[in-house]
């Protein structure tokens, strides 16, 4: 694709700006590094390589990657090398570099360009993922061309192509696209351009009919995966609280370009600055609503690059040294950063979790798989997660299964059949309700039903739980099945609209403890130590407390562990009416007494436990005397 751009500029400032691009490829290059995640992807680019098709694991069609257009892009390079570290920097780098360029204003002063390189070489967000062997460099380069061409002639099937291939990177970019795309349909619809832009619009429609045919679903399978069945929303609202704190706290420059292009939009009085900024609120909603990410400030991202554009496009008409006094401040505010990019080199190391389970990835992985740290003399990526990988790759092949999957499954090679526990790859554990225990973003454990290795194992349902058969059947029949049947189709809308629901429910129910309402019944005082005689252990399934018939009560009263986090969810003939969220009080020790005020009908209390600890219990628990 062609990046177009101008350079106001003098031979001086031309060498200037011929600096700005060698020291970015000095600073990119000097951070590159290999998520886990990327192997994912990697591990698909290699099967299909050799012959075995766009699959996670051989035997199934199962869309594990996120993006499609990131994953075509690494093809080409890979068929050549067979190589995965230096092949994916080469693409990413070169992304990354363009990414940059992309977001300078068509006719750009050397100043605002001096101002986007020092705003994008400052900021963790754009590094640290754009060198992560992720699909971010792609989606950065898509969204300066994207908003270039919107603020500028906005032409519409330039637009619409631009809109394919953002969703086809990520399907979550269509937030920041679709209203400056509807914008400019609407600014157009008298001009006869709609009928002329629908092939602008074919990567996308080609790309959602070979997923529907070939994987059953329009969306990746981390969509299931990642945004699990009936967790409570408040849970996301308050994760995505906590991304936006963790963002602020590690790496402020990116938060404050946000803010900054949100006003920047209203000092232009432009309808279309107005509707690139309501892109930005669209998406920084969207974090809220899904509750964030594990992966420190990378969902920033795609506002932050908005906000930068609609900045240099702003910066463009005024003078030079607010745009030097700018990037300046993204200097000094980049370096302000727990791990400041421009100081980054081959020491970088040991990264940290916060509570919340927010991580700065790069650092946890950069020893292992920095590009500055390869060394010839050693299997690379040097990393935990490659050695059993590797080790298996000279087994026979087996079904096992894992947490992170990425190194392991794309070491381990075509002939093992791995389980993601996560859901990530494996279209069956994706469906399934996971385990409410350490509730972190992005890492939706599910629990191994009985009988499942063996099911794929012997290419035939021998699952010991009968509630969840009927969903297996399914799954097996949308991915090992034969493509263009009448029964493959009824399963696939079976899935989509969520017809096992009701029996995933039951199944997750029936792994946790149930009691008897009449045994949580002896009050418990405050203090009361949490393995006291008489209490109940929270499993990690969680503990449902049963009554006779359905209740009409209007408050509970409980105790639990102090210092955990629990949901409370009320049912009524398996269907969850109403969840409370019960934080923890950590300046106590042992029970605390809780009382809640409640609105819906219940036959069952459900209590699990999301914290990183896994002990607590309930010490009792109580409502009004007609409800047994």
């Amino acid at each position: 694709m062609v990046i177009y751009l101008k350079i106001d500029m003098n031979r001086e400032q031309k060498f200037i700006f011929a600096g700005l691009i060698s020291f970015a490829l000095v600073i990119l290059l000097r951070n590159a590094w290999l998520s886990d995640d990327a192997f994912i992807t990697l591990r698909t680019v290699d099967n299909f390589v050799n012959g075995y098709g766009l699959r996670w694991n051989v035997a199934e069609r199962v869309q594990s990657f996120t993006s499609p257009l990131w994953t075509l892009a690494l093809i080409p390079i890979y068929a050549i090398t067979k190589e995965p570290v230096f092949s994916t920097s080469l693409v990413m780098v070169a992304c990354a570099l363009m990414a940059i360029i992309a977001a300078l204003p068509l006719k750009s002063t050397i100043a605002a360009a001096v101002l986007v390189f020092a705003v994008a070489l400052s900021s963790p967000t754009f590094i640290f993922y754009s060198v992560s062997g992720l699909e971010n460099p792609l989606a950065f380069l898509l969204i300066g061309l994207f908003f270039k061409e919107y603020l500028g002639q906005a032409r519409l099937t330039r637009i619409g192509f631009l809109f394919s291939l953002l969703v086809l990177t990520r399907h979550d970019l269509s937030i920041i696209a679709i209203f400056p795309l509807l914008e400019t349909l609407a600014r157009q619809s008298q001009k006869g351009e709609w009928l002329r832009s629908l092939p602008s619009f074919l990567p996308i429609i080609i790309w959602e009919i070979f997923s529907l045919i070939y994987y059953g679903s329009l969306v990746p399978n981390t969509g299931p995966a990642k945004l699990p069945l009936d967790y409570p929303q408040s849970l996301f609202f308050a994760k995505g609280i906590e991304y936006y704190l963790d963002a602020f706290s590690r790496e402020p420059l990116t938060i404050i370009i946000i803010l900054l292009g949100i006003g920047t939009s209203f000092t232009q009085h432009s309808r279309k600055f107005y509707f690139s900024a309501l892109s930005i609120v669209l998406y920084l909603g969207y974090i809220l609503l899904i509750g964030g990410d594990f992966m420190s400030g990378r969902f920033f991202g795609p506002p932050m690059w908005i906000a930068l554009v609609l900045i240099a496009h702003t910066i463009n008409t005024m003078g030079h040294r607010i745009s030097y006094s700018l990037a300046s401040l993204a200097i000094g505010l980049g370096l302000l950063a727990q791990h400041p990019v421009l100081l980054e080199n081959a020491s970088s190391c040991c990264g940290k979790f916060k509570p919340g389970g927010m991580a700065d990835e790069k650092q946890f992985y950069y020893q292992g798989s920095g590009l500055l740290n390869w060394d010839i003399t050693s299997s690379w990526p040097n990393f935990n997660f490659a050695t059993p990988g590797r080790a298996l790759s000279k087994q026979e092949g087996q079904v096992v299964s894992f947490h992170s999957i990425g190194m392991v499954g794309y070491y381990a090679g075509p002939k093992h059949h791995i389980i993601d526990r996560y859901g990530l790859g494996d279209a069956f554990l994706s469906r399934l309700v996971p385990i409410y225990a350490n509730f972190r973003p992005g890492h939706y454990e599910r629990l191994i039903p009985a009988g499942y290795s063996e099911s794929l194992r012997e290419n035939k349902n021998i699952l010991q739980n009968a509630a969840i058969k009927p969903l297996l059947d399914d799954i097996m029949l949308i991915t090992r099945g034969e493509i263009f049947s009448k029964e493959r189709f009824r399963a696939i809308l079976d899935v989509t609209f969520g017809a096992y629901k009701p029996l995933v429910r039951t199944y997750s129910k029936s792994l946790g403890i149930k009691v008897p309402a009449k045994m949580t019944t002896t009050p418990k005082t405050n203090g009361t130590p949490w393995n006291a005689e008489g209490n109940i252990i929270i499993p990690l399934t969680g503990l449902t407390v049963e009554f006779k018939k359905i209740c009409s009560a209007k408050k509970i009263d409980f105790s639990l562990d102090h210092n955990d986090l629990f949901i409370i969810r009320l049912s009524a003939r398996g269907v969850p009416r109403e969840d409370f969220i019960i934080h923890p009080v950590r300046d106590l020790s042992g029970l605390i007494n809780h009382s809640i005020n409640i609105h819906a009908e219940f036959d069952e209390i459900s209590i699990y436990n999301i914290s990183a600890d896994p002990l607590s219990s309930l010490g009792h628990l109580t409502t009004e005397p007609t409800c047994e």
